[in-house]
């Protein structure tokens, strides 16, 4: 083989900021979630089995 061969990049730049910020809406998106279906549940109550 002849010529040049690609090299692998390795560098990709990920910055602990970017995940950590990644992180935070996930569970900003978790909290009126969780908050909506406690809501429902409380107003569309399963019958009591025992």
């Amino acid at each position: 083989l002849s010529g040049n061969c690609p090299t692998l990049d390795l560098d990709y730049n990920i910055y602990i900021e970017e995940a950590l910020h990644g992180h935070l809406v996930a569970e900003v998106a978790f909290v009126p979630a969780a908050a909506i279906a406690g809501l429902v549940l409380t107003f569309l109550q399963r019958p009591k089995i025992i």
